[in-house]
């Protein structure tokens, strides 16, 4: 629990309560036959092993991954990033903080909480999708004729590639058409090149695109301000 920064649930609290309260009864009646017995030696003792709770969360107001991103957020730069957004992209319950940047030239960041502190991962351009508790995240981007599906995976806060695939034109300076005037792209996924529709496969054998949502909606972010509050009303 404290390398997750989680405090004890409900379950845990129930059980040893109820377990502390079993000792006491058993050591109160359980052994009256002995005259030296002292029962008060097991409620110390019960005092002391319960202690352990203590050992999750810190009691800090708010919490420490909380504080951490308020920390972080109050010393970003008020030009560079337009805005913010909460997104919870693998399966604890500690949110990813998307920087909006005012740029394609900046793009996006995702700031995560791991070991104690906020660690940046940098993405190219501006937009993202991701899978919602799925740990998946596709950096699509591209331009002039120059596209990639980068799909990223996250551990300890570092986003690490799981799988990329590129297309494009062969020469955006001798640029070909097909029958219905469409640019002629070609497609390669791990290195490997082949049909658009074998790419259109591979891509979701790795990273389901119907379960995708947008890492942010355009103009629809937070401002930092916004942010900081709403990570200060997140239950802990």
């Amino acid at each position: 629990r404290k390398s997750r920064d989680k405090s004890a649930g409900m379950r845990t609290h129930a059980i040893v309560s109820l377990g502390a309260a079993l000792m006491m009864i058993i050591s109160k009646y359980g052994f009256a036959d002995m005259a030296d017995f002292d029962a008060s030696r097991v409620a110390s003792q019960i005092v002391s092993g319960v202690g352990f709770l203590g050992a999750g969360k810190k009691n800090e107001a708010p919490a420490g991954w909380k504080q951490a991103y308020i920390d972080y957020l109050q010393a970003q730069d008020g030009e560079e990033w337009v805005g913010y957004q909460l997104i919870y992209l693998n399966d604890d319950d500690i949110p990813e903080l998307v920087k909006i940047g005012n740029s394609e030239a900046v793009g996006c960041m995702i700031a995560a909480y791991a070991g104690g502190s906020v660690v940046d991962n940098q993405l190219n351009r501006l937009y993202f999708s991701y899978i919602e508790k799925g740990n998946l995240l596709c950096n699509s981007e591209g331009n002039m004729d120059s596209y990639y599906d980068l799909v990223y995976t996250m551990t300890d806060g570092q986003l690490s590639l799981a799988a990329s695939g590129y297309y494009g034109a062969k020469d955006n300076s001798k640029l070909e058409f097909d029958e219905n005037g469409e640019v002629v792209y070609q497609y390669e996924w791990n290195g490997t090149l082949m049909s658009r529709e074998e790419y259109s496969q591979a891509l979701n054998a790795v990273y389901d695109t119907s379960k995708a949502r947008d890492g942010y909606a355009w103009e629809q972010y937070l401002s930092r301000e916004q942010a900081i509050q709403k990570i200060s009303e997140m239950q802990q």
